[in-house]
């Protein structure tokens, strides 16, 4: 009885693991990318290594935040319409999401640069806000590939989707393919 359940457990971890993963490597890669390209665009590259540190410190944290809004069942009020309605609901609370974990970035950010709460406050509001709202729309945009494979894999069930997604053609499909074939 006592290894069954220490395999349950260890199963349920994995299980976790690589749902996490999964999502680290989507947002990292993205967070790497638009990193990357914002300091292109603007030529800043002195703090190039902070920046790719808080990209992946907040890939970490924004991933571990969508498991934890799985499991909380964030956006499930759209699920039973279509997938794309569903994912594009879910993209956007997610989008609103990052959008306040990088305020919270930037307000730390100017704190450890020396301004003053207020004078952070108002680069936020006032005179980044256009960037963040761009930046916001951007992640929105990026999550709705992410979110709508995420709710093909909730409808189809893991087994099948990475089974479709990940393998060879599908054994399903295989024997009408065959008889096409054949004719």
């Amino acid at each position: 009885m006592e290894t069954t359940k220490a395999a349950k457990v260890k199963k349920a971890i994995v299980h976790e693991f690589s749902e996490y993963l999964w999502f680290l490597i989507y947002i990292g890669l993205f967070f790497g990318i638009f990193t990357t390209y914002r300091m292109l665009i603007t030529h800043d590259f002195h703090d190039a290594s902070y920046e790719y540190w808080t990209g992946f410190v907040n890939a970490l944290v924004l991933s571990k935040v969508v498991l934890i809004g799985q499991h909380a069942h964030v956006g499930v009020r759209h699920e039973h319409r279509s997938l794309i309605l569903s994912a594009i609901y879910k993209s956007l609370l997610f989008a609103l999401l990052v959008a306040v974990f990088h305020v919270v970035e930037d307000f730390v950010k100017d704190l450890i640069h020396g301004k003053s709460a207020a004078e952070a406050i108002h680069e936020i509001t006032v005179l980044h806000l256009d960037r963040l709202l761009v930046y916001t729309f951007v992640v929105f945009c990026v999550f709705i590939p992410f979110f709508a494979l995420w709710e093909t894999r909730r409808v189809l069930g893991p087994h099948d989707f990475d089974h479709l997604f990940f393998r060879r053609g599908s054994t399903k499909h295989r024997p009408a393919a065959a008889e096409t074939q054949q004719v």
